[in-house]
Parts: structure tokens; sequence; C-alpha cells
């Protein structure tokens, strides 16, 4: 942890309550709120977080490069504004460091620390939130980082920006942050936001470690008045604010990021951060590629992001031979299912089709088909979210004790609706998620489903997951509090990205009562209500099995930081060193 001091840290809702003591307009505080934390869910799901090469304590070694695989190669543009690429965000932490304003707390995602900020307030009713900019912080190319600059990307990512008769639009993650009235800012390198309407979870909502600053408005700024709106950080040099900075890319080869010797974080001792000089980012062609580099030596880590992350036979492979050699970070992972698309004419508007598609589903296959049994069932959320409904694996479809039932029942909704014979059906696959639509395409076939995978590349999978042409894609609801949920559950009209397709005006209203909430147990209520609505009475989404991310690492990497959910998390490499 960062020896910076942060005005609050703030516990995000799932451990405690975010509804913390605020500064309200007249300077005074108020109290913080408490509430029971909830019962754990049924099925406990998170791994052992404990790992020799994460709980060192002697002093970490300085220097030397750290090769890491990663799956793909990094859309072009590197503009965080424009994709939630895994391929991306494994390199972007580093290069611009995790979160914005704020970020989740390194080692502790469920709370929220400063990032670029390093203390807030708001006032009484939530609407207008200000922000300390730390003072020190600096770009890559010297020049320092100041409220303005803040301001600049707050404003590129919620409205877009319009110059020489060009128009950008916003971030395709803009529904996350609310209805932003005004950005401003305040002397003591301070900015102030404004909301159209009370957002007390603001924080969360802002959190997420992939929305990260990349966009420096002294070199940007100038050739978006031009007209050229859409030049992407690459253009210019990827210069950013993180502990690396920009070195070079061979396509197909890597992506080379090294010290940055002006970044302002130190660790508790006092040691400027980072300790590494570098990290190499090895474009791996297959996993099984990946795991030949891993045993012959010439990766320190493994990638992270579906297909690469370890099924179970892997990783007892890497135990039997490498034994004490390498040690694995392993965290609830992502959750893949089935996101409906109601909005295009056919089988799949007509909720008694869902329902039979859900009551027909065997999550528990899926996990054992897709990563040998390392993984887990879940409602929506991670099942070791408090958040989580506890009794979820009793609901039709999740109780693996009334299969046979629940699969009758799904065979007679079928026949109701018309479809007792089946129907052909569409699903849009990118395809490294090519073996999970075959999945799908088996476990269909025994209602009668003919589906049809259009499987394509990122660029098609970038396009195509944003229309209406399928009638489903797979895809789930990745965030792990309600707030920060709605961008990806929210109707087609407010946003293309939310993987189902809906416009239903209730889901809407579910979202509007949660950014009113003011307790823990009313979030609770309120989102165990839409999480039943969306799986049972709606059934917009169909789990499958949740994943648990496992990379492995050689035994001589120590400092990483191992998040309880979520592979994203922590991916800027500040603490890593190596013992070699």
């Amino acid at each position: 942890m960062s020896s910076i001091k942060r005005s609050w840290i703030v516990s995000i809702g799932i451990l405690a309550l975010l509804a913390f003591g605020m500064a309200c307009a007249g300077g005074t505080e108020t109290a913080p709120q408490t509430s029971q934390q909830p019962a754990a869910p049924v099925q406990p799901a998170a791994p052992e977080p404990a790992s020799p090469a994460a709980s060192e304590t002697e002093a970490p070694k300085f220097g030397g490069i750290f090769l890491v695989a990663n799956r793909k190669d990094p859309p072009g543009a590197f503009d965080t504004l424009k994709t939630n690429s895994y391929n991306l965000h494994t390199i972007s932490g580093g290069l611009n460091g995790n979160g914005n304003l704020v970020r989740p707390c390194r080692g502790d995602v469920y709370k929220v620390c400063g990032g670029v900020a390093q203390s807030w307030e708001s006032n009484a009713d939530f609407t207008q939130w200000t922000f300390k900019i730390r003072d020190g912080i600096k770009w890559h190319d010297g020049k320092p980082f100041t409220a303005e600059d803040a301001k600049f990307w707050v404003e590129l990512a919620n409205f877009g920006y319009e110059g020489g008769g060009k128009k950008r639009g916003p971030a395709f993650f803009r529904a996350e942050w609310g209805e932003l009235l005004n950005v401003e800012t305040l002397g003591d390198n301070r900015l102030r936001i404004t909301l159209k309407e009370p957002a007390p979870q603001f924080l969360t909502m802002i959190s997420l470690p992939q929305r990260n600053i990349a966009h420096p408005p002294h070199l940007l700024k100038p050739l978006f008045d031009a007209g050229k709106v859409n030049t992407a950080p690459v253009e210019v040099g990827n210069v950013s604010i993180g502990p690396f900075k920009f070195d070079s890319r061979e396509k197909g080869a890597v992506v080379r990021i090294r010290r940055n010797e002006l970044y302002w974080e130190k660790d508790d001792q006092g040691r400027q951060l980072p300790y590494l000089d570098g990290v190499d980012f090895l474009i791996i062609s297959s996993p099984s590629a990946m795991d030949a580099a891993f045993r012959v030596g010439r990766l320190d880590g493994g990638a992270r992001g579906f297909g690469y992350e370890l099924t179970k036979e892997r990783k007892d492979s890497y135990v039997k031979d490498l034994g004490d050699a390498v040690w694995f970070l392993e965290t609830i992972g992502g959750r893949l299912g089935l996101s409906m698309n109601t909005l295009k004419p056919g089988p799949i508007q007509d909720v008694r089709v869902r329902k039979a598609i859900a009551l027909w589903s065997d999550k528990r296959a899926m996990i054992d088909a897709i990563s040998g049994g390392l993984g887990y069932i879940y409602p929506i959320f991670a099942p070791s979210n408090p958040f989580s409904s506890p009794d979820f694996l009793t609901w039709p479809g999740w109780n693996e004790a009334t299969r046979s039932q629940d699969r009758a029942e799904a065979k007679r909704l079928m026949a109701e609706a018309g479809y007792a014979d089946g129907f052909d059906m569409s699903l849009i696959v990118p395809n490294r998620w090519s073996n999970r639509g075959e999945f799908w395409t088996g476990q269909l076939s025994g209602l009668g489903i003919n589906l049809k995978l259009n499987i394509v590349d990122e660029a098609g999978w970038s396009a195509g997951r944003l229309g209406l042409d399928s009638d489903a894609q797979l895809g789930s609801v990745s965030q792990t509090i309600p707030e920060a949920a709605e961008v990806q559950m929210t109707s087609f009209s407010r946003s293309k990205f939310a993987p189902a397709k809906h416009e239903d005006e209730k889901v809407l209203a579910f979202f509007d009562k949660l950014r009113l909430a003011r307790s823990l147990d009313e979030r609770i209520q309120i989102w165990r209500e839409l999480e039943e609505y969306w799986l049972v009475d709606q059934v917009y989404n169909v789990p499958g099995g949740g994943t648990i991310s496992t990379v492995p690492y050689q035994s001589y990497v120590k400092g990483m930081v191992i998040p309880a959910e979520g592979i994203m998390n922590d991916t800027e490499f500040t603490t890593v060193w190596l013992d070699k």
C-alpha cells in the first residue's frame, strides 16, 4: 500500500456500507452509517487467497524486466475510452495506472481508494462531488498533471468532444457515471462534478480499474480542435501518468513498457515505486504455446483473460512438472452466460422460451466442460458477493436436485409457446470463446434448438455485439456492485454495450431506486428484487459457469497483489519484484 496519505478509504458496501462520512455544504460531517453484513451465500467460491509470493516481507529488489504473456495484440489505438478488451487492459494498468480519480484499493477491491484524487467530499444531497487532485503527479513527458487535465478527461469520457467541425462520441462506459451537469476546476488543484440526480454511491460507480486516464490534453487538444477528434493515445506516444511508460511495440510479438522515473507513488517504507525496470508483454499465439514458454523459462508469468487462464488439468500439469518452482494467482473470475436479444423478432421475444432455456441449462456441466472444475455457479454477481441472494441455488434452473422436473417444465413451456420441435437461433461468439459457444450448442440441442454460431474475430466482436442481428451473445455482468452493473444491464437505447438487449422500463426503475438508496440493507433488498426479476421472471441472461481465474507465476516473482475478485484488478504491477 502506498505511504501517500489518503483522506478516506471507502468501503464499497460488500464488507461495509458505502454511505460514509461526507463533508456537506455547510462544512460539517455526518456520521458514517453502518449495517449488519448480510449472510454469506450457500455456495462459497472464493479460492484460497494466500500465496507465498504475495506475502513476502523481505526488502524488494529493484530492477529487472518482468516477462508476462498477453493473449492477443492490444487494440491498435490503445484507447481505454473505446474498448473493454482484456488484451489492452492487462497493459494499460501499468501505462495509465488503475482507475482514475479513484480506484479499487490495492489488496482490497471492495474498498475505494484515491487515484489521482487524494481526497474528496460531497454536498448534503450527493449531487456535487469535489476532488482534491494530488500535487506532484506528472505526465510521462514531464508536464504536471492538474485538475484541468482531470477535467479534460472526465468531460471527454462523458460528453465526447467537438472540434474543427467534427464530433467524437463519449466513452462506452459513460452511463456508469450517471448524468453530469457540469465539470469545473476550483482553486487548490480541485475538481468539482455536479450531477443531475443524487448519487450516494458515485465513488464506486467511477472506480473500476479499467476506466483509466490515457488522454493528455496538452498533446491531444490541439489535434482535436483541428478536427482530428479521434486521434488515439498511441498516436501521441501513449503518454500517460502510470508507473510505466510506453517503450515500443512489435505487432504480434511484444509490447514493452519501462519504468517511469517521474511516478508519484512510494511504498510504505518510502521507497520509490515501481520496483521493476519494465514489463514485456509477449503476445502468445495459444494457451499451449504459453504453457510451453513458461516451462522453459521464457515467461515469468502467464496471461490473464479467458482461454489462457489455467484449467484444472493444465494447473495439475504445472504442479506435477514444476513443483515449488511455480505458484498460482487464483481469484474469482469471469462470468460468461447467454445474454438474450429480446428486441429481435422471433422466439427469443417470448419469455416462455427464455425460461425454458434457463430451466434446461446445466450450469455445473459448463464448469466441468470449460475449466475442468475450476469454477462456480452464480446468479448475477459471484456467489460470495453479499449482494447475491443467499438462496439462489434453490431457484428453478439452479437447483441440481430438481434437474429432471426443471427440464420437463422447459419442454412444456416450449410446447406452450409453439416451439415443441425447436427453432433456429443465432449466437455471436468471439473466436477466443468458441469452446463456450460449442458448449451452448450441445446444451440447447436437447430442446430442439439449432444454435448457429457466428464466430468472429476481435473486430467483428467489437462491432457485432453492439447490434441486434443475433438472437443472443455470450456475456454477463462483470461488475461487483449494483450501481456499476447498470451499464451492463440497462436498456439498449441507453447503452448498446449491454449484452442483453431490452427496453424494459422496470429494470431502469430498479436502478433509479438504487441510485437513491442510502443504507446497505436498502441496496441489498433492491438488488435482490432486481436479480430475481432479471434472471427468473424475464430471463434476460442465462448464467453459465463462472471461472476461477488461475494464472501461473515463477517462484521468484514476488510482491504480486492478488485481488479477491476480478482478474483485471491490480494490473499495474507497481509492487512486483523479481527475486533473482
